[in-house]
């Protein structure tokens, strides 16, 4: 049954890279190995296409190809340092313009899935890196709600509801997909639910009961640990296609189920607070003592 389940989630997340290839942007990461030998055709470099589809060849391998590679799919000595300079000039061009959030994240892979990606697990500790970390060009361009409003304004995010900020940057996103949608909804709640949390675990601190608040304080580092060993470790262990079952997966599985985990932790949390308001636990009546006998 197990396996069965995780073949079902196996065929829908294809599902989703199916409709995304489907659709009208045809970005770097669309690109078959067909395309990566137009690509190369057009500034005179000869590619076999069956080398191409022999390796697997497609746009995501192009963004992340350095001179081995290129000699694995054929292309000869004489002119690899051009290959490698037509490649890095479409990396360049990905990475300042992509034509939507799909064709970025081709040509920035390691920072999209092994680094932000692990980071969204704690809104908090986005907002750390995207205001005092990140110098990333297009990231820059869109964050405007982190990085540029007042300290104040940024600390009173942090504290108080922050997947809001997220959220804003989310209804930027051009991604030709309903990923968008499902981001902007995904942190739009979230941010609500922050809210409420955050004062039902300070009630839980005052009331004695300081681990909820404790786990909102130390999910930073840990999300934080979490970033390191995705970026500097999985990343060389963890082939592309797994890449994209992961990133499929964070999206469309893991950031909702995360929602719903807290939102039914408020719920029950807050419920029983309620009904221990509405029906306070009886007190224990107090045995009679028995009476000392002295003599």
């Amino acid at each position: 049954v197990k396996n069965m389940t995780f073949g079902r989630w196996l065929v829908i997340l294809s599902l989703v890279s199916v409709v995304r290839a489907s659709l009208d942007a045809h970005g770097v990461d669309d690109w078959t190995p067909k395309d990566v030998q137009g690509f190369f055709a057009r500034s005179n470099i000869d590619v076999k296409l069956e080398d191409l589809e022999a390796k697997h060849f497609d746009g995501h391998a192009l963004m992340d190809a350095d001179e081995t590679a290129l000699k694995n799919i054929g292309i000869s000595d004489n002119v690899i340092a051009l290959a490698m300079r037509k490649v890095s000039d479409k990396r360049a061009e990905v990475h300042h313009t992509p034509a939507d959030f799909f064709e970025w994240r081709a040509a920035n892979l390691r920072l999209c899935d092994y680094w932000i990606m692990p980071l969204l697990y704690s809104p908090r500790a986005a907002l750390l890196w995207a205001r005092f970390i990140d110098t990333h060009h297009l990231i820059e361009n869109i964050n405007d709600e982190i990085d540029e409003i007042p300290i104040t304004h940024f600390w009173l995010y942090w504290t108080f509801a922050p997947s809001y900020p997220l959220y804003q940057v989310t209804q930027k996103f051009n991604s030709h997909t309903f990923l968008d949608d499902v981001l902007e909804y995904n942190f739009h709640i979230q941010s609500a639910a922050e809210l409420f949390a955050l004062l039902y675990s300070v009630a839980s601190l005052l009331h004695g009961k300081p681990k909820v608040f404790l786990d909102l304080v130390t999910s930073v580092p840990t999300v934080f640990a979490l970033a390191l060993l995705w970026h500097y470790v999985l990343y060389w262990f963890v082939p592309n296609f797994v890449s994209h079952i992961i990133f499929y997966a964070n999206i469309y599985v893991v950031l909702p189920v995360k929602l719903l985990r807290l939102l039914i932790s408020i719920a029950v949390g807050a419920g029983a607070t309620i009904l221990e308001m509405v029906f306070p636990p009886a007190k224990p009546s107090e045995e009679a003592k028995p009476e000392d006998k002295r003599e």
